[in-house]
């Protein structure tokens, strides 16, 4: 018989345990610095740092060393234990340096139970992955299996195995929960500015970061927060319900990556190719009112700027770490849908994307909004432009439905709509060949931000339709309509800001708190029809809203906003402490502000009052507080 497999070498050789610790702590040091190497920075800014606070090595080493002295507890071999550590630990490496070029925004934990969405938007992004390095990265575990087969180690009992394996993972129980969620720590480690997470990944360290942000799926406990502390403020601010003078119906829209940045000198466009010539041209009517908000993302981020408008509470002041608001959504929580439901509203939802994404589906209803449209919805191809629904398509949904919940005349609506056309990738494929505007500028561009901005501002152009469209066919209606129209967030113009840098347009996310803000600015517009105008008085409740000369504000406050506009007072106090508080601090983030008196980060004894009254009662009404 033919032997497929020869027997056994005798004459492999044996590593006793003094090699077996030494190729371990080799293997451990390589695998850090290779890490940060892969990082998208300046591998000297992650060095000096390392330098200054040496602990930095140890917080990102010590992942890497325990998962390699588990796995040669398993194996019994160390060259095996390394081949898998580092290839997982390279691939998850990988991951957040592609992610952070494409999106800026680095690789959490919560992408892992993102799944799904997280893989739709690799394919959505048509990321282009480094092959060499995915390649040596492959080729270098090769080698360690390699070396694994013809090197093998001082065999471990089975019980010095089994304790091994236990005690690590004790440790890494205990190192977890008092080490790597420790925010004392996290607060103490140099960054050049913690508001911008990516940044922060850079300059500290992925496997310290992603381990911190383990705790990304709970809530941060405010500093003196009761129960009774919050009821307190519930007391406080509770007042004698003001009845509106009509029940006005509401069509919120956020649009997809909608901005102004068509507005930037680098631009040339004439009156005719202005992609924000309806906005404008609105803009100057009798019963409009328009301004900014500072949304909690850059480039991304939908789901968060619709808890920030729907509830009135702050995705930034949820949790120090990165999050995705809506996973921390797991009971009914109150919002502005479930205000005027409880007034007798019809409430609706619609997204012409799929429902699972974001978990919206859950959400919503758990927002208050059962009746819920998604892309199922929708006909392909005729609604399509590109591969995505376009924002034509998206309007006729929003008035077919508009008529469908008002044909009784019974009851108002309520319906919040999210439009997706204009989401990225915006590059020469985006159309499917449909030929677009070339983008007027005198800057010099490369070809790569042409494409990027010529497709952004077509999807610009449509969602600026869009608006002309809902507001010419609201005209029409002798019904009271207030219609809210924004943006989600800015765009992602390619990896690292590229067609910002070329076209000259001041985005810095790590700069000063101006420049953090204005990168997170999007444009908002509130309007109503006729009927809403004269019934409501309009123009001199929008005069009174009490908005700062340059109208920015908080996302978070836009809700209370329109509910101050329809006469809306006394029917949340949540929402009537907004209203107060935007006053005192148009712009509240993580770590700065904005005040009448310009940007800051230091506030005043009150202020600071007013902010932490804030993420108490926040984290009541997402934790405590019961909605119907």
């Amino acid at each position: 018989m033919v032997k497929l497999f020869p027997p056994k070498s005798k004459k492999r050789i044996e590593l006793g345990y003094i090699w077996t610790f030494v190729l371990i702590a080799v293997f451990t040091v390589l695998l850090t610095i290779t890490g940060f190497l892969l990082q998208p920075n300046d591998f000297h800014t992650i060095a000096a740092n390392v330098l200054k606070h040496p602990s930095l090595f140890i917080l990102n080493g010590f992942p890497v060393f325990a998962g390699i002295l588990f796995f040669y507890f398993v194996f019994n071999n160390v060259f095996f234990s390394f081949a898998l550590v580092s290839t997982v630990f390279h691939a998850l490496s990988l991951i957040n340096r592609f992610k952070i070029i494409f999106r800026d925004d680095p690789f959490v934990p919560q992408d892992v139970f993102l799944g799904a969405e997280a893989a739709n938007i690799m394919s959505d992004t048509k990321m282009k992955l480094d092959i060499t390095l995915i390649s040596v990265v492959l080729i270098f575990s090769l080698v360690m299996l390699v070396l694994g087969v013809f090197i093998k180690f001082k065999k471990i009992k089975v019980p010095v195995k089994i304790a091994g394996c236990v005690a690590i993972v004790g440790i890494a129980i205990l190192s977890n929960t008092f080490v790597y969620s420790s925010r004392q720590i996290y607060d103490r480690m140099p960054s050049k500015s913690k508001a911008n997470v990516a940044a922060v990944f850079n300059d500290i360290g992925f496997n310290y970061c992603f381990l911190y942000n383990m705790s990304a799926y709970k809530m941060e406990v405010p500093e003196k927060y009761s129960k009774a502390a919050a009821e307190k403020l519930v007391e406080k601010y509770t007042k004698t319900k003001a009845a509106p003078k009509v029940k006005a119906n509401v069509i919120i829209v956020m649009n997809e990556a909608f901005s102004d940045i068509s507005l930037d000198k680098a631009f040339k466009f004439s009156p005719e190719d202005d992609p924000l010539k309806n906005f404008k041209a609105i803009d100057k009517e009798k019963n409009a009112v328009s301004g900014h908000l500072v949304v909690p993302n850059f480039g991304g981020g939908t789901a968060n700027t619709e808890f920030d408008v729907m509830t009135g509470m702050q995705t930034v002041n949820l949790n120090t770490v990165p999050t995705s608001s809506f996973r921390l959504i797991h009971r009914n929580i109150k919002s502005i849908a479930g205000i005027l439901g409880g007034d007798s509203y019809k409430k609706y939802f619609m997204h012409p994307g799929d429902s699972w994404f974001y978990n919206r589906a859950n959400v919503y209803s758990f927002l208050g909004v059962e009746n819920q449209t998604f892309i199922d919805k929708f006909n392909k191809p005729e609604d399509l432009k590109g591969s995505l629904i376009s924002d034509k398509a998206a309007g006729e949904k929003i008035i077919s439905l508009y008529e469908e919940n008002t044909d009784s005349g019974k009851n108002p609506v309520f319906n919040y709509n999210v439009t997706i056309q204009n989401h990225m990738p915006y590059t020469a494929s985006k159309y499917g060949g449909l030929k677009v505007k070339e983008v007027p500028t005198d800057k010099q561009l490369s070809s790569q931000a042409k494409t990027l901005l010529s497709n952004y501002f077509e999807g610009v152009r449509d969602e600026d339709k869009l608006l002309k469209t809902l507001t010419d066919y609201f005209r029409t209606r002798q019904e009271p309509v207030i219609l809210v129209f924004f943006g989600d967030h800015k765009p992602s113009l390619g990896d690292s800001y590229l067609a910002y840098k070329e076209a000259g347009i001041d985005i810095n996310e790590s700069g000063t708190i101006e420049q953090a803000m204005k990168s997170r600015e999007v444009p908002f517009i509130i309007w109503a029809n006729d009927s809403a105008g004269n019934s409501l008085d309009f123009a001199s409740s929008a005069r009174n809203l009490g908005l700062p000369e340059d109208n920015i504000i908080s996302a978070n406050y836009l809700g209370a906003i329109v509910l101050q506009l329809m006469g809306y007072n006394g029917y949340d106090p949540y929402f009537d402490f907004l209203n107060e508080l935007r006053k005192e601090l148009p712009v509240i983030t993580r770590y700065n502000f904005k005040t009448k008196n310009g940007y800051t980060d230091k506030l005043t004894q009150i202020q600071k009052s007013m902010v932490q009254d804030l993420k108490i009662w926040q984290y009541y009404r997402m934790t405590s507080d019961k909605a119907e």
